[in-house]
């Protein structure tokens, strides 16, 4: 959802903060799951594609294909770790 925020012809900001934030909690809860498989390298890695506050259109050094490659990364990294497939991983 938060690929497709960036990409809405008509950008609304809540709507991002709103999955933007679902994101981030998501990832965040994994830390404290005793099934968790996450390493902290991964963890890092996740935490720094995300980062601690949602990347606004519009912003100095905004780039749409880039932050889509981060976010898609993000995926990526987890669809590994957890062993989903890539068709499942696009799909999120």
């Amino acid at each position: 959802d938060t690929i497709a925020d960036h990409e809405a012809d008509n950008y609304n900001f809540y709507d991002h903060a709103k999955h933007w934030s679902e994101l981030k909690g998501f990832v965040l809860s994994l830390q404290f799951s005793p099934l968790g498989k996450v390493s902290p390298q991964q963890f890092a890695e996740l935490h720094g594609i995300i980062g601690t506050a949602p990347t606004l259109p519009g912003s100095d050094g905004y780039d749409l294909e880039t932050r889509k490659a981060d976010l898609q990364r993000a995926g990526v990294v987890l669809g590994q770790v957890y062993g989903f497939s890539p068709e499942a991983v696009a799909a999120w």
